[in-house]
């Protein structure tokens, strides 16, 4: 990346992307501005997932705000706490969500955009003025231009909300029209960017084809979207925190008064929800033919874990206030603040003790991130101080679960070697290997 950019500059370098490998109009622009690399300071790989962290809180918290405004502030950011920990500990890579840097500023700005998209939304919807539609506009443009995961979920949610109005209102919202029509725009420039094809195109060149292989094969990236969904709905709601903070809501729904209309019935909105998310993996299987529902990209199952939290949790209240809304009863009558407490302890304890959360102090305890570091730093150290122009450098032997993610390899003309050998201006760089061990 840096070597495009020093040898086109920033729009010359958007526009090689855009025509030779990807429509992320909104990720190349970030990446080209913000990389590191750029900079040559190694301290910023170690702020920005803390940067990360903080917009994701942030985010979460601004989403929460519009769906209850009138809830007390406390409870509030309780609720977004709780939300926070479920997000991060059910994460299904911790390291390509928040610490490997393409990953990160790809998939995980488009989950924080398309939560601030939503809650723009939202005060749009109830307050119609100029500054949250030009929100919900900008918000949605960033995270359709960040990965096209996130490009459908918000088209998606647009659509629920135009939906909404027309039946509500039962006349067009020229406004809400305006908001579809630019982000449509937005989308269709990602869509048809040339740099699409042109990467799949690679992407299934390095595959090896064969007859199992069924790249384009609509039926089988249909069939395969729903086994893989279906395994990941158990996965998402019961080897996580998810069925215990869904436990907290229902009990908690009582006290909690969304600020939104119930226009559309629960079960339209259900059906859309599943929809969207067995279609979130028809992507991948479609353009790679790859059949293995084991191995599934960390960072596509990150956003689409993130939009399973956000929609199960957000349809389970419109549920439950729907209910009230139409029979004006509670289906779950509970008031004991001290069994909420309870829970809520037991819930932490659980995201300690389970997940991402609970990887992350293994790591500590034993000292992997220090060695690791060490490690990382003896290699630059002897890169920049080596006056060979080809190196052959130490393996690495310690590999945190939680930041670690990959490595260059022991060939010279490998594609991972060869620009990290270009950037610290050498001719060639890769690792030791058993026969440079032998000699």
């Amino acid at each position: 990346m840096t070597f495009v950019l020093e040898k086109l500059k920033f729009w010359g370098a958007q526009k090689y992307w855009y025509l030779g490998w990807s429509g992320r109009y909104i990720s190349t622009a970030i990446l080209s501005l913000f990389h590191p690399l750029l900079f040559k300071k190694i301290l910023l790989y170690q702020l920005y997932p803390i940067l990360l962290f903080f917009l994701s809180g942030l985010g979460i918290y601004s989403l929460v705000s519009s769906v209850i405004q009138k809830t007390k502030t406390e409870i509030k950011l309780a609720i977004s706490s709780l939300l926070f920990l479920t997000f991060i500990s059910s994460q299904p890579s911790m390291v390509e969500g928040f610490y490997w840097l393409p990953g990160s500023f790809i998939y995980t700005l488009g989950n924080i955009a398309t939560l601030f998209f939503t809650a723009s939304l939202l005060s749009y919807s109830r307050v119609r003025s100029l500054k949250y539609f030009l929100l919900s506009i900008f918000t949605g443009i960033f995270a359709i231009g960040s990965n096209e995961l996130s490009l459908f979920i918000v088209i998606f949610i647009t659509g629920i909300f135009a939906l909404e109005r027309i039946i509500y209102s039962k006349k067009i919202d020229r406004m809400m029209v305006s908001i579809i029509g630019i982000l449509m725009v937005a989308a269709a420039f990602s869509l048809l960017a040339p740099g699409n094809s042109a990467r799949a195109e690679a992407v299934v060149g390095q595959l090896k084809i064969n007859e199992d292989n069924h790249v384009k094969d609509f039926v089988f990236a249909f069939r395969q979207s729903f086994f893989k969904a279906s395994q990941d709905v158990v996965k998402f709601l019961f080897l996580g925190p998810l069925v215990l903070i869904s436990f907290l809501s229902i009990l908690y729904s009582k006290h909690l008064k969304p600020d939104v209309r119930y226009t559309l019935h629960p079960i339209i909105v259900g059906i859309g929800l599943i929809a969207l998310f067995v279609f979130l993996y028809f992507p991948f299987y479609y353009g790679t033919g790859g059949s293995d529902l084991i191995y599934f990209p960390g960072r596509t199952s990150n956003v689409i874990s993130f939009f399973f939290i956000f929609s199960w949790l957000g349809w389970i209240l419109y549920f439950l206030k729907w209910y009230k809304f139409k029979k004006g009863k509670e289906i779950i009558s509970f008031d004991n603040h001290i069994v909420y407490r309870l829970l809520s302890i037991v819930f932490t304890l659980f995201i300690l003790a389970t997940g991402n959360v609970f990887i992350a102090l293994k790591d500590i305890r034993s000292r992997d991130f220090l060695a690791y570091n060490q490690e990382m730093k003896a290699r630059l150290q002897f890169i920049e101080e080596a006056s060979a122009d080809s190196l052959v450098i130490d393996s690495l032997h310690f590999f945190p679960r939680t930041i670690y993610f990959g490595d260059i390899t022991g060939e010279f003309d490998n594609w991972k070697n060869v620009p990290y050998a270009s950037h610290y201006g050498k001719k060639a760089i890769r690792l030791k290997t058993v026969q440079d061990l032998v000699r």
